[in-house]
């Protein structure tokens, strides 16, 4: 009888290969779903930051149009009544002084001032706006001036930037002066307002330069992205995309500020940080981590039972066929069938070979 072949290399052991191979297998799936999801959610995130970013860009622009509404309000009232129109002909600062004085106690504004017909301040409340000052030079006061109701975006006073309203007085259909009201855009109300109640950076130009922002340390400089500056300021239109201001990147929305002319004289920035960005998706890794880890582990450990289940039904056949090669050679030994499968029908054409082979030497 011829011995068996020697084998040259050191076996490995079947269970050990499939195990390391399911192994593989569901790593490396589990990797590269974790890596698609996190890539679907990276690009989804921004577009979801893009959509947030302009929806409250434009929610941004509508409050700022409400408070400019509001000193709409303050500017006709003040416009119509009859005790400022014999005043102002009266040239009776007094009786101004008081209604300003009523105003300052129970209206919301920074400056709102009484002009005269020549420019001049006849009566005023805010820094900057004292009686004699002269604000011919300042585009809604000359519009009122002419007998129109006019709105702009522009320094008065000493206000680097303001809101202003502007009304014309009449008395017998003669513009006898205008009554304006103004909200200083250079303080921190209106940026800390986006800040806090939308969760954005804001910052307010003029023309290209910073005249409030809540991002630290960059009010008063000036933007020097030519794109933005040629997109929004030269052609009216808004900005969307990735800029970076004080050495961070933002997401950001720019906006043009325009009186009612048309005349774009500043720009209205809001903006969500890519480290904000980039912390949603570090937290996300930190949750998703170790889930893979997790499902790794049982996986591998349902796989490791199903491998070593598949092994012991392989020994059953293989301890069977040991027996029938040594010893008597008791050709009654029958492979307990368990499932009908491909092992299944090994040991039932085993059993059936053996049936076989025992009538024949039976006979």
């Amino acid at each position: 009888m011829a011995n068996s072949p020697t084998p040259t290399k050191k076996a490995i052991p079947i269970a050990a290969k499939l195990i390391a191979l399911i192994g593989g297998v569901i790593l490396l799936s589990c990797v590269v779903v974790a890596a698609l999801c996190l890539t679907v959610f990276d690009k989804r995130q921004m577009q979801y930051t893009k959509d947030q970013l302009i929806h409250t860009a434009d929610g941004a622009a509508r409050v700022l149009v409400d408070w400019v509404v509001t000193l709409n309000g303050y500017a006709s009232i003040s416009a119509s009544r009859q005790d400022v129109k014999d005043a102002i002909i009266a040239g009776d600062s007094a009786t101004l002084q008081e209604i300003m004085d009523q105003y300052g106690t129970y209206l919301d504004y920074e400056i709102m001032a009484f002009v005269g017909k020549d420019g001049r301040v006849l009566q005023g409340g805010g820094d900057g706006i004292s009686p004699g000052t002269n604000l011919s030079d300042i585009y809604a006061v000359r519009k009122a001036l002419s007998g129109t109701v006019t709105q702009s975006y522009e320094p008065i006073g000493s206000s680097p930037y303001g809101a202003i309203y502007a009304y014309p007085i009449f008395s017998d259909r003669t513009v006898i002066g205008a009554a304006i009201a103004v909200y200083d855009l250079t303080t921190d109300d209106f940026v800390s307002l986006m800040q806090s109640g939308y969760d954005v950076e804001c910052t307010i130009f003029h023309n290209d330069t910073r005249v409030q922002s809540s991002i630290q340390g960059v009010t008063g400089t000036k933007l020097s992205n030519n794109d933005v500056l040629n997109t929004v300021l030269r052609s009216g239109s808004t900005y969307t995309g990735l800029v970076q201001v004080g050495g961070d990147d933002y997401f950001s929305v720019y906006q043009p500020l325009k009186n009612d002319d048309g005349t774009i004289t500043g720009m209205l920035f809001i903006a969500k940080s890519l480290k904000e960005i980039e912390s949603i998706k570090t937290r996300t890794i930190v949750i998703v981590f170790p889930i893979i880890i997790l499902v790794v582990v049982v996986l591998m450990f349902l796989s490791s039972l199903f491998v070593r289940w598949l092994m012991w039904r392989i020994s059953n056949v293989t301890n069977t066929l040991e027996d029938l090669a040594s010893g008597d050679a008791d050709l009654t030994k029958r492979v307990r069938l368990l499932t009908v499968d491909e092992i299944g029908r090994l040991v039932i054409n085993f059993n059936t070979f053996a049936d076989k082979l025992h009538d024949i030497i039976a006979k």
